[in-house]
């Protein structure tokens, strides 16, 4: 793979790192919800603004996050195609299908987030009902994305974990990290937010290690090629 293209990817990677870390930090900052229930407010005063400027921006990550992953994604699945095809081809299509959903939950909030809209002349038992649609409309997909994200990557542990042992283990980590969090909403919701940023974070380094392993096996499988100009430079093999 030539230079400048191993650039971009890794640069899309390491992008894609540095949202998921801004927005860990962001939940951080917010007040823990208590079980289930207290996602949807039940009441106008239950829905206190984000704590913080990376809370705030959430939504703006989370588009971050998927359209910098994506072609990590497809840029893996090209080079790993031909190891595990069908575990490979399950596992992609269900990270990017997971994509797609977190950008079109995204797409929305960052709308309202520029435009400011303000309910005028409105009922406020209205404005509760609509604030509670949009946050059970958000909880579904939010609760499709991120689970369809780690059950694709648990097939790729599945499929590389004898060949790429580092990788399927932090994607192991980061999985039972997150399943963790859920049954200290009840209990203790802190700890369920420390859990889930902790899984976020071990998340975060995922792409920046399948885009490696991507770059390095496209670039020895180009380098290899008969009459073509090695990736790293220097004469035609």
């Amino acid at each position: 793979m030539d230079n400048p293209h191993r650039i971009v990817f890794r640069a899309l990677a390491f992008t894609t790192l540095a949202s998921l870390v801004l927005y860990g930090l962001g939940a951080i900052s917010q007040v823990p919800p208590t079980g289930l229930d207290g996602f949807i407010p039940g009441s106008l005063e239950a829905a206190p603004p984000p704590a913080s400027l990376l809370a705030r921006l959430s939504p703006v990550l989370v588009l971050v996050y998927a359209f910098s992953f994506l072609p990590v994604v497809v840029l893996f699945t090209v080079a790993k195609f031909r190891t595990q095809p069908f575990g490979i081809i399950l596992g992609s299509c269900l990270v990017v299908t997971s994509l797609l959903i977190e950008i079109i939950n995204a797409l929305p909030l960052t709308a309202h987030l520029v435009a400011h809209p303000r309910p005028t002349g409105v009922a406020p038992e209205v404005v509760l009902f609509m604030m509670q649609t949009d946050a059970v409309r958000f909880l579904a997909l939010d609760v499709a994305g991120f689970t369809l994200a780690y059950v694709g990557l648990a097939v790729f542990a599945v499929v590389l974990f004898r060949e790429h042992r580092r990788l399927a283990r932090l994607i192991v980590a980061s999985t039972l990290l997150f399943a963790a969090n859920v049954p200290f909403l009840w209990v203790q919701p802190w700890m369920a937010v420390l859990l889930m940023v902790a899984s976020i974070f071990a998340f975060a380094a995922i792409p920046v290690l399948l885009a490696g392993i991507a770059i390095r096996e496209l670039s020895e499988r180009m380098d290899s090629t008969p009459g073509r100009q090695p990736a790293s430079g220097g004469v035609p093999a």
